[in-house]
């Protein structure tokens, strides 16, 4: 049978997981909700790579755009994704 102190290791494992589950909940929705912000010039790419997990040559191929220009549209829509967060306080940066 398990001591105290181990079942209260075990819970205090537990209670910071859900924690932490609930911080990368609140930072993914929060990561969504800035890009659906965005226009759509840089949302469409970016919800297709880091929501839906497609590779950039299948967002262009949907999106009837040039491998650059995909590339180009995440690249330049990340770092508006990353400048906001940051203000917001999401980031460690």
């Amino acid at each position: 049978m398990a001591t105290d102190e181990e079942l209260e290791s075990v819970e205090s494992a537990i209670t910071l997981d859900v924690a932490n589950s609930v911080i990368a909940k609140d930072g993914y929705d929060r990561m969504v909700a800035v890009i659906q912000e965005m226009s759509a010039t840089y949302k469409r790419p970016l919800l297709l790579k880091l929501v839906e997990g497609y590779s950039n040559s299948e967002i262009a191929e949907f999106l009837e755009l040039s491998d650059v220009v995909v590339r180009k549209r995440i690249s330049v829509g990340k770092q508006q994704q990353e400048e906001k967060l940051r203000k917001e306080g999401f980031t460690n940066e």
